[in-house]
């Protein structure tokens, strides 16, 4: 339980991060008027994560036997590749903060809201898809 709490905990930290960057820059440049898109972006993401929770929960108690090793060892592979790869990631973003806001700056000049709003829809979607593989993983290491 408390591994569950952690994991989601980090995961939602991440993506609170990001939606923070992202809502701060739009005040200190006054681009308020696209809040809405983030808005909109962190909800349908919270959404589509619900959603493909759902779908890898239905595909996780399908299986039986062998089938169901081969599934829960995937599993675990796929969540420790993500950390790898996200902690390799991690140790080279010195100025994460920057380039993110870059990025809002440029669908900000070329007056992209759906730009914006794929931005926090993907990071909050990618958060979500993590937490479900993570969670599955460490469900599937207490049951061991």
């Amino acid at each position: 339980m408390v591994s569950s709490f952690i994991i989601t905990f980090r995961e939602v930290l991440e993506a609170a991060l990001i939606v923070g960057i992202i809502l701060g820059f739009l005040v200190r440049t006054g681009q308020t008027r696209y809040n809405n898109a983030v808005y909109i972006g962190v909800i349908s993401g919270i959404v589509a994560s619900i959603i493909v929770a759902l779908v890898f929960t239905s595909l996780a108690g399908g299986f039986t036997g062998r089938a169901e090793e081969i599934f829960e060892g995937i599993t675990m592979l796929a969540g420790a590749l993500l950390l790898t790869t996200m902690i390799l990631w991690m140790m080279k973003q010195k100025h994460i903060a920057r380039e993110l806001e870059h990025r809002v700056s440029t669908e900000l000049n070329e007056a992209h809201k759906f730009g914006l709003f794929s931005l926090v829809f993907i990071a909050v979607l990618r958060e979500g898809v993590e937490t479900v593989i993570f969670l599955t993983a460490a469900r599937l290491i207490s049951v061991l």
